[in-house]
């Protein structure tokens, strides 16, 4: 048996045999998802439909499962009726 070395230990494998599952987010005003594997150098949006559930207000996003780390980038937008009021700011200097 060869022992690993540091660049076999971060090489890409292949997604583990349940192929994938599904991440929540609690909010339904997703949008521009995308998922960044930082390790196999690629990026791209979900592999299969971005599901928004405004009853439950929450959001679910099909995942691959790797042995290596990803990362889930997603917008929020507001929803009409809950975006707030815009505000006046007035600044006074102070000497």
């Amino acid at each position: 048996m060869r022992s690993r070395s540091r660049a076999d230990r971060f090489f890409a494998r292949p997604p583990v045999e349940e192929r994938g599952g599904r991440l929540v987010i609690p909010t339904a005003a997703v949008r521009g998802v995308a998922i960044y594997d930082i390790i196999g150098g690629s990026a791209g949006p979900p592999g299969g439909p971005v599901e928004p559930d405004f009853k439950s207000n929450t959001t679910r996003v099909p995942v691959p499962l790797y042995a290596r780390p990803l990362v889930l980038l997603y917008s929020r937008v507001p929803i009409k009726g809950f975006e707030a009021e815009k505000e006046q700011v007035q600044i006074k200097g102070t000497g």
